[in-house]
């Protein structure tokens, strides 16, 4: 519900030059479990090098 607690905004467009991803359902289900131990009250999130490399090791080959 806009203006409570933990709400973000919509997100913005796509910018020119982004790429989508395909992910499996296995790495959409790690991911979402992820996401979902961050503070959800934070619009925007800073990982650190190591946070983002085990977020992005989910996104390897098949």
């Amino acid at each position: 519900m806009p203006g409570s607690p933990g709400h973000c905004p919509a997100a913005a467009p796509m910018r020119n030059g982004a790429i989508p991803i395909r992910i499996t359902s296995a790495q959409s289900k790690d991911l979402k479990r992820f996401l979902a131990d961050l503070d959800d009250t934070q619009c925007a999130v800073r990982l650190k090098r190591e946070e983002f490399r085990s977020v992005w090791s989910l996104f390897g080959s098949d």
